[in-house]
């Protein structure tokens, strides 16, 4: 679907969106390493409370709490891969992840969905989703050399690594797969109030499981994780979408660049419980900024809406125009002889147009960012009712009544569903399962 969103690995030559200056970048780094030291996280994983007391950090094994040394932090983000790809199944769309490189993402905890075709909610089925298995790769050994898959664990706020998220993340790091430490503070519950306190919670604490990873496997690849928000303080909920949300993990990810260490962030979500006029200027709003700020891989922000809880197929065909639009910002205005065309205005001369000069012709075409969805046409050339949520409605539809096919060769593909009886296939699938037995067996 997200096909305006990734077609281009880009890079930006500096963040476009800088919410924090060099002065206050340099405080919350300091900071982020006095609170680890001197506070410290509550660990009650077994296998990374051992692991960081054999790195050197001071521990308490009746309050489970660990402190980390500035050293111990400071030699894990040294020793963390500061560019690490996701590789494509097919190698033409690897994802790299370092400095301000943008790529977008999907989310895949939603638990509900926007029903296309009675606009209900209801809860997410197999149907919508795809499980990813590890006999894609061919062997474990083939999956660390090229990983096409990464891993979120999570840091629960405030500093505390439980015992299930902990050992995921020690059993990832040894295996040297890829493996996200994100963290989700709220202002005014689980950090600071403050925008301030709420950017210095997520990094202190992400820093802490970047830290847990080194120790685990000095250069595994570890990745820094932004998905925090605000609090609604008349009902003390989470929000999904408050441009505030936007603003701090643009902040976020100005300090993973800092660090030099890849960053997951979160954008283009929203609390609308409809695809309406809040849900488009909330999820554009976040995603533009978060874009800007040289995010390397946003995800949530295609579909997600209520709060993160709800996905719908409508809004992930408006944000992938979303997405269209903030990558022709994030490319720029490229100034060279040829796009100034000084030699050209000169040549025409005053009163005289360009539409027909091969100059146009050969830029026409990749200047703009042309929308499948928005009408731009004039009220009297388009029919009733002729809008974005109306053509979202049929892209979806149209994309939703074609064949399936499956991007695995259809051999592996049946290896997996023979080893793995309990993936139910949806029943308009089954059709291609059959074909491929046939194909199988000639």
């Amino acid at each position: 679907m997200l096909r305006n969103a990734n077609r281009e690995l880009l890079r930006t030559s500096t963040p476009t969106y800088a919410p924090l200056n060099e002065s206050a970048i340099r405080r919350i780094a300091d900071a982020a390493l006095e609170v680890l030291a001197k506070s410290g996280m509550a660990v009650y994983s077994p296998t990374a409370f051992e692991a960081l007391c054999t790195a050197g950090a001071q521990v308490d094994a009746e309050s489970h709490i660990v402190s980390f040394p500035r050293s111990l932090v400071e030699d894990a983000i040294d020793s963390n891969p500061s560019s690490i790809t996701l590789f494509s199944c097919n190698g033409e769309h690897d994802v790299v992840l370092e400095r301000d490189r943008v790529h977008y993402s999907t989310g895949g905890t939603a638990i509900y969905v926007l029903d296309p075709d009675t606009d209900q909610r209801r809860p997410s089925t197999v149907e919508d989703v795809i499980l990813n298995a590890r006999m894609i790769a061919g062997s474990a050994e083939a999956l660390r050399e090229k990983p096409f898959v990464s891993f979120i664990t999570l840091i629960i706020s405030p500093f505390k690594i439980d015992k299930d998220y902990g050992e995921m993340t020690c059993y990832l790091a040894k295996e040297g797969l890829p493996v996200v430490v994100p963290t989700e503070p709220i202002c005014g519950t689980t950090s600071p109030i403050t925008l301030a306190g709420s950017v210095l919670t997520h990094i202190a604490e992400t820093l802490g499981g970047i830290a847990l990873v080194q120790c685990i496997n000095r250069g595994a690849p570890g990745i820094c994780g932004s998905v925090g928000s605000i609090t609604n303080l008349e009902t003390m909920d989470h929000l999904g979408g408050p441009i505030e949300r936007a603003m701090i993990n643009a902040a976020v990810a100005q300090m993973a660049q800092h660090f030099e260490i890849p960053l997951y962030s979160t954008g283009g979500t929203t609390d609308s419980k409809e695809v309406d006029i809040q849900a488009a200027y909330e999820s554009a709003m976040s995603s533009l900024l978060v874009a800007m700020s040289g995010a390397n891989y946003i995800h949530d922000i295609a579909g997600l809406m209520e709060s993160d809880l709800t996905v719908s197929y409508e809004k992930l065909a408006m944000d992938n125009e979303i997405l269209g639009m903030c990558q022709r910002v994030l490319r720029g205005i490229e100034v060279t002889d040829e796009t100034l065309a000084t030699e050209l205005m000169i040549e025409k001369g005053p009163g005289k147009d360009f539409m027909m000069e091969e100059h146009t012709l050969r830029h026409m075409r990749k200047e703009f960012f042309v929308p499948e969805l928005a009408n731009r046409q004039k009220r009297g050339s388009m029919s009733p009712g002729d809008n974005a949520l109306v053509r979202a409605k049929v892209l979806v539809k149209e994309i939703s009544s074609s064949p399936r096919v499956s991007r695995l060769p259809a051999d592996l593909r049946e290896r997996i569903l023979q080893s793995f009886p309990e993936i139910r296939l949806p029943r308009d699938t089954a059709g291609v399962r059959s074909q491929e037995k046939e194909e199988c067996r000639g």
